[in-house]
């Protein structure tokens, strides 16, 4: 199905897009390599999915799908344990723990992907986008905090 592909597709390339410059130095610029990193990461665990999510069509079964995220479930929970375990600056560990609470919801819609159906995939869609803007717009604070580059979607 086109539109179910193209609306993962969008809300997972929000948060990973974007090649950056560091502008900052210091603390702020160890954290931001740090921080570009763990996004790079995430990336890396993030892209098969959205590869096999572009070729889903209407015969993709609920369990394909789950098969397909559980990658990506994992990439995501590697990057919240990465925000967590890692000592960030004063100015951004509040931005960083509410990244990483915001994270938790994008792995819930992933998680549902094992009982969505046809008939309930827009639903689905929608709450996916706005969890991605969510996540998204709070990487953009993170990013801003540390001197590096916003994303280029919002």
């Amino acid at each position: 199905m086109r539109t179910r592909n193209w609306i993962i597709t969008t809300a997972i390339v929000v948060l990973i897009s974007s090649t950056v410059t560091l502008g900052a130095s210091g603390a702020t610029s160890k954290a931001g390599k740090q921080y570009l990193r763990d996004v790079h990461n995430y990336k890396v665990g993030v892209l098969p999915f959205v590869q096999r999510a572009n070729k889903w069509n209407s015969s993709t079964t609920d369990a394909q799908a789950y098969s397909d995220a559980k990658p990506a479930i994992r990439a995501l929970s590697q990057f919240q344990k990465s925000l967590l375990t890692q000592k960030w600056p004063k100015k951004v560990q509040s931005a960083i723990f509410t990244l990483y609470s915001d994270v938790a919801p994008l792995i819930g819609d992933l998680n549902a992907l094992q009982t969505v159906d046809i008939l309930n995939i827009s639903s689905w869609a929608t709450k996916w986008q706005s969890d991605g803007a969510i996540v998204s717009s709070q990487s953009n604070l993170v990013r801003h905090l540390l001197g590096l580059p916003l994303n280029a979607k919002s």
